[in-house]
């Protein structure tokens, strides 16, 4: 008989519809949700309660060494259900398990797939388990869905304990704080962590399910998220699904073959939260009357905001014909937007906005131009004008405009800004042909910063020939601007640097993690680590 686990606490919208249909397609299973009081409502499943298999799980509690940015409950948590499963597992006599996340749907019965893993002592998916993969940022591996013998989750679970005082693993802990410390990066040590460093030392007995495999003459691989589209055709920010009947299909990029996913792992938060989407991809026969209400609700919702959008179009807008403006899914946003455009084939994408607080103004006069803003979170003024033709504005994702952003640009021209960068009070100017301001990733702005990629006007020699030509200006990554900065034509200013107040970069510089302040600018200080954004820092000291 094929084991299945769920280890879960409390009862969210979407975990009945993960139950149930786990149920419809795995008939003959021995299906078991290890959770509390809050979810032990279905009757369908079998339920454990979790405080009955803790043992083992309160006593790797007081070793366990938070090493993350996350809520350290969380993350306790995380290690502390393989132990739950391990104690389920020896208590009730079951000598192979599915351990199985709950924002998962199935949509094949794992049996054939238990037959094909049973010559294993324990399958995970893991991207990479080579020596030449020195990437911190790749060390996990684990969940959706992970397949055990006993014996072998029994020595994991040493494993978790163990590794907390064993040198070798340490180090590789502080390498990989130090690597998303470097990158103001939210992220650390974590149970997948753990389980990456333990699959490298049993690869001889383990299945990676990251990999493409043959099962029932079909190629098949167990879905790592919904949203990583690193290797499959993408359809809006998420995998590009077929559905054949009840089978599911993705489709490969590199060539384009048919591939077969047994589940999907509704995983991750950005553009919206994956979990939402559970209902919308269940197949199951329970729970019909909420699936109707809820698309009732939807389809009003829909007819709300295209009346809505109408009115703003027509009432708010003034938008000439030939281009396209792709606007945001949540009403309140398309009402603090103004937007002019006078021109033809411009394209504005603002499908993604997370949120605007304050009215802002996108303005247009010109032809072929681009604007797209991912999840832009707009809490103060975006000003963004376009005075010319083929020019463009690409923001990275969760882009922060805390006061003002204000953004000019003329005929070819570009501005381009990093993934997680922070503005408060900002002025960028791309204002001559052929130029551009390229900001990194994760810099932070501070108040009455200004960045030209130009002098505005010519100055010439006795031969009236120009001699302060237009230059593009280059931000790197993790750059911090300070108060009243200005940033000047042709600079380069290297990863993790902070310019200091009120200083007047007018030169580039090639050493990274520097203080560079003063009119002109210059080095003033080396520094030997990095700065944080977090200023609740300062109290740690």
């Amino acid at each position: 008989m094929t084991n299945i686990i769920i280890t879960h606490r409390g009862n969210p919208a979407h975990l009945k519809y993960v139950l149930a249909q786990l149920k419809e397609t795995n008939p003959g299973a021995n299906i078991v949700l290890m959770g509390d009081k809050s979810n032990n409502r279905y009757s369908f499943v079998k339920h454990a309660m979790l405080s009955d298999y803790f043992n083992m799980a309160d006593k790797f509690s007081k070793v366990y060494k938070h090493l993350n940015s996350t809520d350290i409950s969380y993350e306790l948590f995380c290690y502390q259900r393989w132990f739950c499963v391990y104690e389920y597992m020896k208590k009730n006599n079951l000598k192979d398990v599915f351990s199985l996340d709950s924002d998962v749907l199935v949509y094949d019965d794992l049996t054939k797939l238990n037959k094909f893993l049973s010559k294993y002592d324990f399958a995970v998916s893991a991207k990479s388990l080579t020596n030449k993969n020195e990437n911190p940022g790749n060390w996990m591996a684990g969940p959706p869905l992970g397949y055990f013998k006993i014996e072998t989750l029994k020595s994991l679970c040493d494993f978790f304990t163990d590794s907390y005082t064993n040198k070798k693993y340490t180090k590789l802990f502080d390498k990989k704080m130090a690597y998303h410390a470097k990158r103001n990066e939210p992220y650390g040590v974590c149970d997948m962590t753990q389980i990456y460093f333990f699959a490298k030392e049993h690869q001889k007995n383990m299945f990676n399910l990251s990999d493409i495999f043959e099962l029932d003459g079909e190629k098949t691989r167990i879905d790592e998220t919904i949203l990583d589209t690193s290797d499959f055709v993408c359809d809006d920010n998420h995998k590009k699904l077929l559905f054949e009947g009840k089978t599911v299909y993705a489709f490969d990029k590199k060539y384009q073959n048919k591939i077969r996913f047994p589940l999907i792992h509704f995983q991750g938060y950005c553009p919206v939260n994956a979990k939402e989407w559970i209902p919308d991809y269940y197949i199951g026969k329970r729970y019909k009357f909420c699936l109707l209400k809820r698309k009732i609700k939807h389809i009003f919702s829909k007819i709300r905001w295209y009346i809505n959008k109408y009115f703003y179009l027509h009432n708010n807008c003034k938008i000439d014909s030939d281009n396209i403006v792709l606007l945001p899914a949540k009403i309140r946003f398309i009402k603090k937007l103004k937007i002019r455009i006078n021109g033809k084939n411009n394209f504005i994408d603002l499908s993604k906005i997370e949120k605007i607080e304050h009215d802002s103004i996108i303005a247009i006069n010109g032809n072929n131009n681009k604007i797209s803003l991912d999840s832009m979170n707009i809490k103060g003024h975006l000003d963004i004008t376009i005075n010319g033709n083929d020019s463009y504005v690409d923001s990275g994702e969760r882009v922060i405009v805390d006061d003002t952003l204000s953004c000019f640009l003329q005929n070819k021209t570009g501005i381009e800004i990093g993934a997680r960068t922070s503005f408060f009070k900002t002025s960028i100017q791309s204002i001559h042909e052929g130029t551009k301001v390229k900001i990194g990733k994760d810099c932070m702005f501070s108040y009455d910063i200004y960045l030209y990629n130009s002098d505005g006007h010519p100055v010439c020699n006795a031969a009236g020939k120009v001699i302060n030509k237009p230059k593009d200006l280059y931000i790197g990554n993790h750059v911090w601007v300070s108060w009243a900065a200005c940033v000047l034509k042709g600079v380069s200013v290297p990863d993790g640097c902070i310019i200091g107040r009120s200083a007047v970069v007018t030169k580039s510089f090639k050493e990274e993690n520097c203080v560079i302040a003063g009119n002109p600018a210059k080095i003033c200080k080396k520094l030997d680590g990095t700065w944080k954004r977090n200023d609740v820092d300062f109290l740690k000291e």
